[in-house]
């Protein structure tokens, strides 16, 4: 009874592609990412002139096995190439199912982090499948690449009619008994706009993270060191090797002791910096230039008890320096160093005498963790 209901579905979505087509069933669970393929499909696909169709019909077997027996009802209809996505919705894989040769591969959506990269990649590989390739040729990328004359789509085709008899403006399909049954599919020239649609292609051009991290800074003039947590709100792009960061720290104050009394400065720096980033297998190198804002407080008094205190601002003026491990694809190990000049310089003093001098150039060393979506 079940494998009937399947044969009926399967000959009810019937693409009017005909021999040598390619198939798509379509599972609930991944949505966009079939709508990225078929984008993707259309593209690498073009020149070899083979037809794309969808099966439409609502899919009641999840399991693996039920996908694998309607790929195989699918292939004894014509088609050449049988894909669908399979696996859990956070990490689906595309299964592609050559039917003349009866042979299965199976690949992962790489990178997963870049929806549309991910698909021109499957695609590529489908494409190698179709022209007879091994699937080690496959999985080299420039060897199927199409001219960009080529890779744009071209307007829609009218559905072409299969079966014995075809009335105007439908297109059919043969079932096992010889009835004629209408076509429920899409055929290669209608899934332009269904994979364009807005918010269809994945991810947006920039990905939020953010990070912690323990700080030890210092400065040219300083007797002392200061310590304190530093927040990281990253903005990393998905297409380019780039990424702006904000970051803030809280750390210690500085006190030195004088005969003539003592001072007290603590410092606040919010700086911003866009940076160029290298990743090689798990590691990441990042560099670039950064300006920060510093809120610095000083409080002083002096042996005969009074005090007085100022509150002045300054532009740090420096680079951003990083390495990053990535332990996994949402977490990493970061050691940071910023190294900044201070304008204007900043000095304090009590009574006239000499006090505290900020420094003219400031260094940060943190380490930490980030987190990336």
């Amino acid at each position: 009874m079940f494998a009937l209901l399947i044969v009926h579905t399967l000959l009810a979505s019937a693409p009017p592609g005909g021999e040598g087509s390619l198939w798509l069933l379509e599972s609930a669970c991944c949505q966009r990412e079939e709508a990225a393929l078929l984008y993707a499909l259309r593209i690498y696909t073009r020149d070899l002139k083979v037809p794309i169709a969808i099966n439409k019909a609502p899919s009641r077997a999840q399991a693996r096995e039920g996908q694998q027996a309607g790929a195989k009802l699918t292939c004894a209809l014509g088609a050449a190439i049988v894909v669908w996505f399979a696996g859990e919705t956070a990490a689906p894989e595309l299964s592609v199912l050559r039917c003349r040769a009866e042979d299965e591969y199976r690949f992962p959506l790489r990178p997963a982090k870049d929806l549309n990269l991910a698909a021109q990649t499957l695609a590529l590989k489908i494409r190698g499948l179709l022209m007879d390739a091994t699937p080690a040729e496959a999985e080299d990328d420039d060897l199927f690449l199409v001219p960009w004359d080529l890779a744009q789509p071209e307007p829609p085709e009218a559905a072409v009619a299969v079966g014995p008899k075809a009335e105007e403006g439908k297109a059919v399909g043969v079932g096992q008994t010889g009835n004629p049954v209408h076509d429920t599919g899409i055929v290669a020239g209608e899934t332009k706009q269904r994979a364009q649609a807005p918010g269809a292609l994945g991810r947006p051009n920039w990905a939020l993270g953010g990070g912690m991290e323990w700080a030890l800074g210092a400065g040219n003039s300083f007797s002392g060191l200061r310590q304190g947590l530093l927040l990281r709100l990253l903005l990393v792009s998905t297409q380019l090797p780039l990424a702006l960061e904000l970051d803030g720290s809280f750390v210690t104050s500085v006190t030195r002791n004088y005969a003539w009394g003592h001072l007290t400065v603590s410092e606040i720096p919010i700086g911003i910096a866009m940076s160029a980033r290298l990743t090689r297998s798990s590691w990441t190198v990042a560099c670039g230039p950064r300006v920060a804002l510093h809120r610095i407080q000083a409080d002083g008094d002096g042996p005969d008890g009074r005090s007085g205190s100022a509150t002045n601002t300054a532009a740090g003026l420096g680079a951003l320096e990083q390495v990053l491990y990535n332990a996994s694809e949402t977490f990493s190990l970061a050691l940071s160093l910023s190294n900044e000049a201070i304008v204007p310089r900043q000095r304090y003093t009590i009574d006239g005498r000499n006090g505290l001098d900020v420094g003219r150039f400031q260094w940060t060393i943190s380490a930490g963790v980030v987190v990336h979506p």
